[in-house]
């Protein structure tokens, strides 16, 4: 299904306050609520559909380190402020998603960006990451 998006920011250092997905037909479709809770963008999130139901719910603490995405793309985002330390999603009816959510370790360069990261799913799967920059 395609869908354009209608984003909400801020003057704040986060930026973004609400996402609104739209069908291609033009319907809106799931709304996506972001409130701030330090200074390094870490939020909590809510999304519903359109007609008010709850599809799932967040939480996402960042550390205040520089983001990997940001050498790849210098241009300012939402996404690329700081790296995710804590990823949890819960499902409509509040069940934590195991599979889904996450813990992550960070070790970095001299210019505070990440060169390793193991991410351990709240299932019990590790996952470990390697970041070269050139």
């Amino acid at each position: 299904m395609l869908f354009f998006y209608f984003n909400t920011y801020s003057a704040s250092n986060c930026g973004l306050k609400e996402t609104k997905s739209y069908t291609r037909f033009g319907q809106l479709y799931i709304i996506t609520e972001y409130k701030y809770i330090d200074s390094n963008c870490s939020y909590t999130s809510k999304k519903e559909l359109s007609n008010g139901i709850q599809k799932n719910n967040y939480a996402i603490l960042k550390d205040d380190k520089n983001n990997v995405l940001t050498s790849l793309n210098p241009r300012p985002s939402f996404q690329k402020k700081h790296n995710t330390i804590e990823y949890k999603q819960w499902d409509a009816n509040d069940n934590l998603l195991l599979s889904q959510s996450y813990s992550s370790i960070f070790e970095y360069d001299d210019n505070n960006y990440p060169i390793q990261e193991i991410r351990t799913l709240l299932s019990g799967t590790i996952k470990n990451y390697t970041y070269e920059y050139y």
